[in-house]
């Protein structure tokens, strides 16, 4: 159960904290910062099936930031391809 409440944790700052960052950025690009919303919160799935204790809090952080990396750059190429 802990490990659900820390999952919980990530996942209630990252919807409450991404989108007032990310308001004037979502006019201009939305498919990048849906991307890196994606990414990040699939990092989060796939980081906590990884390790246990604090490497399992590690995998998470390192996985969340991959995955909204990873998710960035495949958004940012799809508005790209929309602009022209």
């Amino acid at each position: 159960m802990p490990i659900l409440k820390q999952v919980t944790r990530i996942a209630t700052i990252m919807v409450l904290g991404i989108p007032l960052i990310a308001c004037q950025a979502m006019r201009d690009n939305p498919k990048e910062i849906g991307g890196t919303l994606v990414g990040a919160a699939l990092g989060v799935v796939l980081g906590s099936q990884i390790g246990s204790g604090e490497g399992r809090k590690i995998a998470i952080g390192v996985s969340q930031l991959s995955g909204a990396f990873a998710g960035r750059e495949i958004g940012k190429s799809l508005d790209e391809t929309d602009r022209f």
